[in-house]
């Protein structure tokens, strides 16, 4: 509890009631990147109609995006390397006159793959919090 305990602890939470430090606690609004499996792209681009111009495109950029998603399993974009090199990748699809649907919104579809949400409880490592472990944790 002694987490939770500090956490209550700061301004943010003084002049809320149980109910609402644990809502706040749970509420999933802090924005973090996930790995985007490479499934994931190939599922999507060929829901879009992509997949198949990929594979016929004769370009160097869709033989490295075509390598990249064969030879890997995902695209850990929490490294910003990684991140640079598959935003490289998508560019290089965006300019690739054979994938002539494949445009910024795709590419942009693809990068929100690896964004999502946690909640503050998540980030600091703890459970769902209820308004009894506020009551419990404050009266530490």
């Amino acid at each position: 509890m002694s987490i939770l305990s500090n956490e209550l602890a700061l301004p943010a939470y003084s002049s809320l009631s149980d109910v609402d430090a644990a809502a706040l606690l749970n509420d999933p609004v802090i924005a973090i990147l996930q790995p985007i499996q490479c499934y994931s792209i190939r599922r999507y681009m060929m829901l879009v109609g992509q997949w198949l111009d990929l594979k016929r495109s004769p370009s160097d950029a869709a033989e490295i995006a075509r390598d990249a998603l064969e030879e890997f399993d995902q695209f850990d974009i929490t490294d910003p390397t990684v991140l640079a090199v598959l935003g490289n990748i998508l560019d290089g699809l965006v300019d690739d006159a054979a994938l002539s649907n494949f445009d910024a919104t795709n590419k942009a579809t693809i990068l929100a793959m690896g964004d999502t949400t946690e909640s503050r409880a998540q980030e600091l490592g703890i459970r769902a919090v209820k308004p009894g472990h506020v009551q419990q944790a404050r009266a530490i």
